[in-house]
């Protein structure tokens, strides 16, 4: 589910096992035999594999999200994308720049490329800067800045904060 924040877009991943969907889609009411006759399983390496704990999947995911969001909206707005690994108790935390919608086939894409500018990945700095502000016992362990390990509690004091920030 993506939230539309004031200055970024949220999705936040918790739980990928398909009993616990069915689960809520039934609750919700939006679950019938016709879903689950039409519905793809998706499998994975293992049965407790931690796919989107890898901090590229997370991002590839995080990317075609965005270029999703850029073909259905004008708005361009950057995205942190959050994933839940239930044995540490910690979420995987990548910052995302926003992204321009695709524009093949319109006919004046060569105006548009002409006008379009770069934009930065900001959330290096404002990831780190959140972190210590908040206190929260967060790692940086990869190459790329702009992915962050938290703990589950210190998730939504870190989002506010950074939502508020005004460094995104």
């Amino acid at each position: 589910m993506i939230k539309n924040l004031r200055v970024f877009r949220l999705v936040v991943l918790k739980d990928f096992n398909s009993s616990h969907l069915k689960t809520s889609l039934e609750s919700s009411g939006l679950y019938s035999s016709q879903i689950e006759k039409s519905a793809v399983e998706i499998k994975t390496f293992t049965k407790n594999s931690k796919l989107f704990q890898n901090p590229l999947i997370l991002a590839k995911l995080g990317n075609w999200i965005l270029e999703c969001c850029a073909e259905l909206d004008n708005e361009l707005l950057p995205l942190v994308i959050a994933s839940l690994d239930e044995d540490a108790d910690t979420y995987l935390v990548c910052g995302l720049p926003p992204k321009y919608p695709n524009m093949k086939g319109v006919a004046n894409e060569a105006d548009f490329e002409q006008n379009r500018l770069t934009i930065l990945n900001t959330f290096s700095l404002a990831f780190q800067q959140i972190a210590t502000e908040t206190g929260a016992k967060a790692r940086i362990d990869s190459f790329e800045s702009s992915l962050i390990e938290l703990r589950k509690e210190d998730l939504s004091n870190f989002l506010e904060k950074l939502s508020l920030s005004g460094l995104v």
